[in-house]
């Protein structure tokens, strides 16, 4: 919401200092400037409802639980999830820390350990969702590993099917060339992480 004033700040900033690129800033600034009008039309939609909200709202229902759909009810999942989607890793520190947080914010939304089954669905999901993005993610990293041992057997099999064979020696000496790169990929997936290798192929193409 406030990204149109953090770049408004930017190219005044830039005309304080000295040897700023003002010009890439300020046409920056220019469009996104939209946004001013969007994120100050969704802030007086919000005002506009609080008191709406607070003018209909009942004497006797003060200090009750909020009802509301977008209140507690939708925020508390919302953020979770968006915090689960948003994770760097899985089943660590970051994990418990959300999984606790949204605990916590149950039971001060209930006031006290009356989750209902609403709640404790939320809670399961979020720990179901978090089991998901961990194994995608495992498995996403070792593919390229199973990949390579794949290619290892694959050229192993052709090399001594061509040296069974009776083959030319240079049908044997390209299938070994073959089988000796596959074994050295592997080794680097090894050592090195599959990410590792990947970065390096991704920055020569680039």
């Amino acid at each position: 919401a406030d990204a149109p004033l953090k770049n408004l700040a930017t190219v005044f900033t830039d005309m304080i200092g000295v040897g700023k690129n003002f010009k890439n800033n300020a046409e920056r600034v220019m469009d996104t400037f939209y946004m001013f009008y969007v994120w100050a039309g969704i802030y007086a939609a919000c005002a506009f409802g609080y008191f709406r909200s607070f003018v209909r709202a009942e004497a006797e229902k003060t200090g009750e639980i909020s009802s509301s759909p977008f209140g507690y009810k939708f925020l508390i999942p919302f953020f979770s999830y968006a915090l689960v989607l948003s994770s760097s890793e899985w089943l660590g520190v970051y994990s418990v820390f959300i999984f606790a947080l949204m605990i916590i914010a149950y039971i001060v939304y209930r006031r006290g350990i009356k989750l209902k089954k609403s709640d404790i669905a939320s809670i399961l999901i979020a720990v179901l969702l978090m089991l998901l993005v961990g194994i995608s993610r495992t498995l996403a990293q070792l593919l390229p590993l199973v990949a390579a041992f794949v290619s290892v057997f694959i050229c192993l099999v052709r090399l001594i099917n061509a040296a069974d064979e009776k083959q030319s020696k240079g049908e044997i000496v390209k299938r070994a060339v073959l089988l000796a790169l596959s074994v050295l990929l592997t080794v680097l997936l090894v050592i090195t992480g599959w990410g590792t290798i990947f970065y390096f192929m991704g920055s020569l193409l680039y």
